[in-house]
């Protein structure tokens, strides 16, 4: 059976903490992503780990970290955009993301991950995308900048389908899988705060973040 280990700097409150509670239930669908394999994330969903991700992380909030969103707005300078990691092994990377108002995230990829994420506060536009052969987010040269196009047509882009552009607000919970909105942005409306779930974490070896651009396919 895997065991997912955390250095023991890494706080995360009491133990019936709301984030002491979500970093326990992620370690064990981590542990069930390492027993079943891939299998385990386009189906994470049936898994009772899984929703236990979704139950503790409806709870939790900017208060658990100590801070709230006026705090964060000033906080932030324009086009800052802060990462903070929680929890960061090679199955399972929990981290905070903070943009001011404006700032962008490109679309880019999570190949052969599940990822849950949470607005804490503020509000995000998100595009959402998908590959149709999602084996060739193994393959792309990490120094390209990939074009995405939802009818392909050169064999110079890659063939993906535009799934939805969602207005998310505090509060709102989503997720994406190896095979459904793996490709997705982030635009900042307003200041915000980004609550991430991965796993597994980006190893750098079969797991590159990739990045695209969007470009409309012939009528």
């Amino acid at each position: 059976m895997g065991k997912i280990n955390f250095s023991s700097s890494q706080s995360f409150g009491h133990m019936e903490s709301n984030l002491f509670k979500l970093v326990n239930a992620s370690s064990r669908f981590a542990e069930r992503y390492l027993e079943g394999g891939v299998e385990v994330l386009m189906d994470a969903i049936g898994y009772p780990e899984y929703q236990e991700i979704l139950m503790h992380m409806n709870e939790v909030t900017l208060a658990d970290f100590g801070t709230d969103g006026t705090s964060v707005s000033r906080m932030l300078k324009p086009d800052q955009i802060v990462q903070m990691s929680l929890v960061d092994s090679e199955f399972l990377t929990i981290g905070l993301l903070m943009m001011p108002a404006g700032a962008v995230i490109p679309l880019h990829d999570h190949p052969g991950m599940t990822v849950t994420t949470k607005i804490l506060c503020g509000e995000v536009e998100r595009i959402s995308c998908d590959l149709v052969d999602v084996k060739k987010q193994f393959e792309f040269h990490q120094e390209d900048m990939m074009d995405i196009e939802d009818d392909f047509a050169s064999f110079n882009l890659v063939e993906g389908i535009f799934k939805s552009l969602n207005l998310l607000r505090e509060g709102d919970i989503f997720q994406l899988t190896p095979l459904h909105n793996n490709i997705h942005s982030f635009s900042a409306i307003s200041a915000c705060v980004v609550l991430d779930v991965l796993t597994p974490n980006y190893d750098e070896k079969f797991r590159f973040c990739n990045f695209y651009n969007m470009k409309k396919g012939k009528e």
